[in-house]
C-alpha cells in the first residue's frame, strides 16, 4: 500500500480568458488533470472526463480505462445534444491511481504525468501532439516545439461517441518514500522544460515549496491556463493489488497492452497456470492409455537365454511355463519311484554275479 505525504493543487488562469482546465483527486487513491479545448463550453467537457474518471474509478478501482473513456465520451455526446453550442468540445486526461503498491497511470492529448525521484525525472507521458510527431520525425527539434505555432494541436482528445479514442496507459512497479508524482495542463509546460523540472525537485524540501515554485515562474511565463497536482509518496509497503495481476513482465514503467475480450485477456494473464493444468491433463491422459495398452501387450515378465538374448513372456506364456514345470516334475517323480522299485533286483543280480566270480577264481581241488 502507497501513503501519501503530501496533495498539492494548482490551478491559475494564466493569459487566457477563461480557465477550461478541470482537476481533482480522491485522496490517496486517484488523481485528475484535464484540459478542455472548444470555441466555448471548453470547461465542461474537462469538467464531464476529470468527474467521471474519479466517480467511476472511487466505487470500482479496478475498472477498465477504456470503460471510463467510452462513459465520458457519451456523456459529452449527451451533453452536446442538450446543448448545441458546446458543439466540438473536446478534453485531454493525465489519470494517475495507486493501488497496492503500484501506481497505475493513463493519459490522452498533452496533459503529462511525471514521476521524479531525487532530483531525477524517472519518467514522462509522451504527448499526443503534433509537434511531437514532428520531432520524433526529425522535422523539428524539442527546443522548436516549446514555443511552435502547432504546439497546442493536439492528435488524441476525449471529443464524443462520434469519435471514439483510447487512452494510452502504463503501470509503474518502482514507488519509494519520497518519489513525487505530478500531473499537469500544457500551461506548466509552456514554462517549465523537464530539465529545470529535475533541477526544481532536487532542490526542494517539500511539494508545498515546489508547487509554489511552480506557480511564480507559470505566472510570468505561461500563456495558457494552468494546472498542477503534485502528490509526494510518504511510505510504501509490498501489499499486492490488481493492478500487479494485469501487469505481469513489465518494466518499471512500461505501457500496458489494450483490453482485450474476456476469456483471451484470463488466458494471457493466467498462462502458466492454464498452460500447467493443460499439461497435467495430457499426463494423466498418457497415463491411462500406457496402462491399458500394457495390460494388453506388454511383457509382465522378462529374463535372458544362454546367449544373453532377453525373452519376454505374457500371463499366457507364464501359465504354459508353470504347467510344463508341474507335468516336468511329474515325470521325473515318476522316474525315481520306478528306479526305487527296480533296486532289490539289481542288487541281488549284482551279489550274484559276485559270487559266481568268486567261485571261478576260488582253486579247485584237484
Amino acid at each position: 500500500m502507497i501513503i501519501i505525504k503530501s496533495e498539492q493543487y494548482l490551478s491559475e488562469l494564466g493569459k487566457g480568458e477563461n480557465n477550461q482546465d478541470n482537476g481533482g483527486w480522491d485522496a490517496g487513491n486517484s488523481y485528475v488533470v484535464c484540459d478542455g479545448d472548444g470555441k466555448a463550453l471548453g470547461e465542461v467537457a474537462s469538467e464531464i472526463v476529470a468527474q467521471t474518471f474519479l466517480n467511476e474509478l472511487h466505487s470500482n478501482p479496478a475498472q477498465d480505462i477504456s470503460s471510463i473513456v467510452s462513459r465520458s465520451e457519451n456523456r459529452i455526446t449527451k451533453f452536446v445534444e442538450e446543448n448545441p453550442e458546446g458543439s466540438g468540445i473536446s478534453s485531454t486526461l493525465a489519470l494517475l491511481q495507486f493501488a497496492g503498491n503500484r501506481a497505475r497511470i493513463a493519459w490522452v492529448g498533452n496533459s503529462r504525468v511525471y514521476h521524479i525521484r531525487d532530483g531525477k525525472v524517472l519518467f514522462r507521458t509522451k504527448d499526443h501532439s503534433w509537434v511531437n510527431d514532428a520531432v520524433s520525425a526529425g522535422i523539428i527539434t524539442k527546443e522548436e516545439a516549446v514555443n511552435h505555432p502547432k504546439s497546442k494541436v493536439i492528435t488524441r482528445a476525449i471529443q464524443g461517441a462520434h469519435k471514439r479514442t483510447t487512452a494510452e496507459e502504463v503501470i509503474c512497479k518502482d514507488v519509494r518514500e519520497n518519489d513525487y508524482f505530478l500531473l499537469c495542463s500544457k500551461g506548466i509546460q509552456e514554462a517549465w522544460t523537464d530539465a529545470s523540472l529535475a533541477t526544481l525537485f532536487a532542490n526542494t524540501s517539500s511539494a508545498e515549496e515546489a508547487l509554489q515554485t511552480l506557480h511564480e515562474k507559470c505566472y510570468l511565463e505561461s500563456k495558457d491556463n494552468y494546472t498542477a497536482i503534485l502528490v509526494q509518496v510518504a511510505e510504501v509497503n509490498d501489499e499486492v493489488s490488481y493492478v500487479e495481476e494485469s501487469s505481469e513482465n513489465l518494466s518499471n514503467h512500461a505501457s500496458k497492452k489494450p483490453n482485450e475480450p474476456g476469456i483471451l485477456s484470463f488466458l494471457k494473464r493466467n498462462y502458466l497456470l492454464v498452460g500447467g493444468l493443460a499439461v497435467l491433463v495430457f499426463g494423466i491422459l498418457v497415463y491411462i492409455f500406457q496402462r491399458d495398452t500394457t495390460h494388453d501387450t506388454l511383457p509382465e515378465f522378462s529374463t535372458t537365454n544362454a546367449n544373453g538374448k532377453r525373452i519376454d513372456f505374457v500371463e499366457d506364456d507364464i501359465e504354459k511355463i508353470e504347467k510344463k514345470a508341474v507335468e516336468e516334475e511329474e515325470e521325473y517323480t515318476q522316474e525315481i519311484i520306478d528306479d526305487r522299485d527296480d533296486e532289490p533286483s539289481s542288487r541281488n543280480a549284482r551279489a550274484s554275479n559276485g559270487s559266481a566270480n568268486a567261485r571261478e577264481d576260488r582253486p579247485v581241488d584237484e
